[in-house]
């Protein structure tokens, strides 16, 4: 009898460990589930700031640009569509490994339970990172109806029926890890507001369906907002609130009332809050600045994204500097960082928000521009210019070519045009192909800049007609 049950036992337990073995094998590519991996790959301890929210965090805050800034290890833990509720266990589960100095809590998360709403698979991928544990089963029980503890459990039995499409699944896993970058969960967003949808914005599309004047937190988000003050003095950690900006709230005449509601909570608790859609005076939002869709949930862009970076970076340096190590000697830092582009790409200064282009430009029939940015360094009068070439540019056509860079001031009396012409240089960071050229601009104050290629030879003849970008933070 005894041997019986015996039997019936460890096959119980190897039935059990063959679905826990298959569940990441059936289960589909979800960005949350390649982030809890980047996440675990960390080595212990090592991380500095960390970020928690949904995808208007992930979206908003780079952590290359935070640690340039500041010489700190961030992560941006942040997952598609949760909610306080489910942040809460992510930070929980991610104090396992890690003790952060600073927690930077994004309050797009303010959001309804799951426990009723089976239909969101991003309740599942969240989920699916995390390791079996106590934590998780307690999540389980906060943020799903108990007729779905079985799936949220065992993936392999929510998603029993991939087996059919095992190897593309395989194939989607592998191709996705090789495109991991140390990105370190910042996932931007790369369209930008056209001008049907700024009009749909300002008659009101989305703003006349919203009633700020009487927001309030409910009553489960104000739980979990003090069980995250709870476990930030539990673990010793700073607390931050922010919220990203959308180009609607920008808009909105009645955006205080809602801003006053957060804001209150954060005064109760002593925490600061960054509110975003309260710095379009310092940080000139443009249109560029949001994701090209009409909607309550609207993203910032990768534009945006890099300017409240770099404010929130001195925010936190200026506020807790004191406390956070400066790792810029450690042999892990300086190589994460010497082939991360991003960090050069800030609009700070005097230039504000210059990068006009988002979507590609082609200078020539030969040579398309993604991306350009225009970079105020340290040094007064002294600029940097990355221009992001198509990956599949050839270097050679730049043979015996020229760019030429034209500067305009923005105040009267100043030169009618500077030229800076120089010979480009291709390098190539992750893959992707730049040109990168630091100059000294004669004048502090730039209206705009006309950039274009022409013949190293020849009195210097343009090749097609260039373009121009504006500064728009005049």
């Amino acid at each position: 009898m005894g041997k019986a049950i015996a039997k019936i036992v460890l096959l119980g337990l190897l039935f059990v460990a063959l679905v826990l073995v298959m569940g990441p094998t059936l289960t589909p590519q979800y960005s949350p589930y390649n982030r809890w991996e980047e996440f675990n790959e960390l080595k212990e301890n090592s991380v500095d700031i960390l970020f928690i929210g949904n995808s208007h965090s992930y979206a908003c805050f780079d952590p290359a640009i935070i640690d340039n800034k500041l010489g700190t290890n961030s992560f941006n833990l942040s997952f598609d569509a949760n909610n306080l509720e489910l942040c809460y266990y992510n930070l929980k589960e991610a104090l396992k490994t890690q003790k952060p100095k600073i927690v930077v809590l994004e309050l797009f998360a303010l959001l309804p339970s799951f426990y009723s709403d089976t239909s969101s698979i991003w309740v599942y991928a969240t989920l699916d990172g995390y390791s079996f544990s106590l934590n998780k089963m307690q999540a389980i029980a906060s943020c799903r109806p108990p007729s779905d503890y079985i799936h949220c459990l065992f993936p392999s039995i929510r998603n029993h029926d991939n087996w059919k499409i095992r190897d593309s699944l395989l194939n989607d896993k592998n191709y996705y890890k090789s495109q991991h970058s140390n990105t370190r969960g910042f996932q931007p967003v790369l369209s930008a507001m056209d001008d049907n949808c700024v009009k749909e914005y300002d008659a009101g599309a989305v703003t006349d369906t919203l009633d700020y004047v009487h927001y309030k937190i409910d009553y489960l988000n104000e739980v979990y907002l003090k069980l995250f003050v709870e476990l930030a003095k539990e673990n010793n950690f700073s607390l931050v609130y922010t919220l990203a900006p959308t180009y609607y709230d920008l808009l909105s005449k009645e955006y205080k009332y809602k801003h006053a509601a957060l804001l209150a909570n954060a005064d109760r608790n002593s925490i600061p809050f960054v509110d975003f859609n309260l710095l379009n005076n310092q940080l000139h939002y443009s249109s560029n600045c949001f994701e090209n869709v009409v909607h309550k949930n609207q993203h910032i862009s990768i534009d945006g994204a890099l300017m409240s970076s770099a404010y929130l970076a001195e925010f936190i340096g200026e506020k807790y500097g004191a406390v956070l190590p400066n790792r810029r000697a450690e042999k892990e830092w300086i190589a994460r960082m010497s082939d991360v582009i991003e960090v050069q790409l800030l609009h700070l200064n005097e230039l504000g928000n210059s990068r006009k282009l988002l979507g590609s430009k082609v200078l020539t029939s030969k040579m398309t521009i993604e991306s350009v940015y225009l970079i105020s360094l340290k040094e007064p009068f002294k600029y940097r210019l990355v221009i992001a070439i198509a990956d599949s540019f050839e270097s050679k056509y730049l043979k015996e070519k020229s760019i030429y860079m034209h500067l305009y001031p923005d105040f009267a009396g100043g030169k009618a045009c500077v030229g800076l012409d120089f010979s480009p240089v291709l390098k190539e960071f992750n893959k992707h192909k730049y040109i990168i050229q630091d100059f000294t601009a004669p004048e502090n104050k730039i209206d705009s800049l006309h950039l274009g290629l022409c013949k190293a030879v020849a009195n210097y003849d343009a090749i097609g007609k260039g373009f121009v970008l504006y500064n728009t933070a005049k």
